[in-house]
């Protein structure tokens, strides 16, 4: 950083700082420098190589899809031919909780209940789609209602409008109810429906197919969209302990990392994840202004769980009907019975499914979320496996299942450069009146001689963009949002 170009350090490299340092360095106007705390760059993008496999097979340990279609990076994603073709490869088929339901005392669904869930499901998914329109709600209701109570309330109405009739089906749409809510928790990242907004819903934005995959691993889509910056110019291993800005503009930001390692810039941009933000408030100095603060500390962050298992043989292949997957459905079992299964491994009762995963052989993934996650991601393997296992024998039969030989994972929640998975619009924040736009809002100062603002510290990631957060096309798309910024400043 020598040749009097302003000096730009971006904090991450996950794909909101990978696509700001593109995006920079493609102008020619800037020095760049990107610190990554970890040891590779993708952040919660995170695609692994299977070791044991076929060279093509592959699995996403973070980020899975693409949400929605009309957005660049579907766009870009299409135009280099990594985008599936619903009408040609059956790897799109794959998605989450898609799977057929299948019982806790590991009888089959007999058509009647299939019919009662299936009906039962509808009606839940319709509530979610009237939560998407805003204009079915007041402003009142948006900002004060959590997502939990609304839709425990509507439930209770659905249950009630079949009378005396519905008795003999009630604990069935129950645990029917009880399975969308887990797999909410999966797809919001929350620890507790009550704590997301029924605002969430409304601000989330997604047109076309709600999971796209790619043909390529997730990670391939970040190099694409990155091909000029040059690699030498991240350093890993670098995670930032504070950073020093003048609030008048008359000194160099300072970026000091846990190393030593002294970087000045003219301008900071910081992708770190929201749950790391939250938890570094003296990373900054002097502190963050208070809305920033306030934003900051009342965003929703969560975690995630995600248990890739591999096993000996896809014996789900040999099961009938065929399935895409098991849901599972807690119906039968007593209290004594329900009580056993989760004595010594109470996460159990948190899983939405184990699906089927596609790009690999042999492999099903469990999906989790809720309080439980994190103790998930404290136990060892072994255990994992045993009790996913447990878990699995217990619903379908313990005749089907050999034992899984693999666990692959990544434990977000454990990881102190991510501390969770992704973003959601929390009740805290409605209620305060945060929007996602004060995260995204610049710190800086007016310049002495224009009045203009000058950007200081900027903040890309998924937790800042208004319509796409939790998603990868978000966070690429505020780090172009942020990389625009400071080349219009400077252009």
């Amino acid at each position: 950083m020598h040749n009097g170009k302003p000096k730009i350090v971006i904090i991450g490299a996950g794909a909101a700082g990978l696509a700001a340092a593109e995006k920079l360095h493609a102008s020619g106007l800037f020095e760049i420098k990107l610190l990554e705390a970890q040891g590779r760059i993708g952040g919660r993008v995170y695609s692994q190589q299977s070791s044991t496999l076929g060279s093509a097979d592959f699995v996403e340990l973070g980020a899975q899809w693409i949400h929605g279609e009309d957005h660049p990076v579907y766009e870009f994603a299409k135009a280099q031919g990594l985008v599936l073709e619903k009408s040609k490869d059956s790897l799109v088929d794959e998605d989450e909780a898609t799977g057929e339901f299948v019982l806790d005392s590991g009888r089959q669904i007999t058509d009647d209940e299939d019919e009662v869930s299936e009906d039962c499901l509808q009606f839940l998914n319709t509530l979610l789609t009237k939560v998407e329109q805003p204009n079915n709600f007041t402003v009142k209701e948006l900002q004060e209602w959590s997502m939990g109570d609304y839709l425990e309330e509507q439930f209770r109405r659905y249950l009630n409008s079949f009378g005396p009739s519905g008795e003999k089906d009630a604990r069935l749409r129950r645990a029917v109810f009880d399975w969308f809510l887990r797999n909410q928790l999966v797809d919001n990242s929350c620890f507790d429906m009550k704590q997301l907004s029924l605002r969430a819903f409304s601000d989330y934005v997604l047109e076309g197919d709600t999971t796209v995959r790619l043909r390529v691993p997730l990670s391939t889509l970040l190099d694409r969209i990155t091909p000029t910056f040059p690699r030498n110019q991240i350093s890993l291993h670098q995670p930032v302990r504070k950073i020093v800005y003048s609030t008048a503009g008359t000194e160099p930001i300072k970026v000091v990392s846990q190393s030593g390692l002294v970087v000045e810039a003219d301008h900071v941009i910081m992708t770190a994840s929201l749950g790391v933000l939250k938890a570094s408030p003296e990373m900054f100095e002097p502190p963050l202004p208070t809305r920033k603060r306030k934003a900051i500390d009342s965003c929703g962050f969560g975690s995630v769980t995600k248990l890739l298992l591999e096993f000996p043989t896809a014996f789900w292949e040999r099961l009938q009907p065929p399935t895409d997957g098991f849901e599972l459905l807690w119906l039968d079992s007593g209290d004594r019975d329900f009580t056993g299964i989760l004595k010594d491994a109470p996460w159990q009762r948190s899983v939405v499914g184990f699906d089927l995963v596609r790009s690999t052989k042999n492999t099903l993934v469990v999906w989790l979320a809720g309080p439980k996650g994190p103790e998930v991601d404290n136990m060892p393997d072994d255990q994992v496996m045993e009790d996913a296992w447990r878990l699995l024998c217990k619903f379908i039969g313990s005749d089907e299942v050999p034992k899984p030989v693999r666990l692959i994972r990544e434990r977000w929640s454990a990881n102190p450069f991510t501390r969770g998975t992704y973003s959601y619009y929390s009740l805290d924040s409605s209620r305060a009146g945060i929007v996602i736009g004060d995260l995204a809002e610049p710190v800086g100062y007016h310049s002495a001689t224009t009045d203009e603002f000058v950007p200081a510290l900027l903040f890309a990631g998924e937790a800042t963009h208004p319509q796409f957060f939790s998603t990868v096309h978000g966070a690429i798309l505020s780090g172009w949002r942020e990389a625009d910024r400071l080349i219009e400043l400077h252009s």
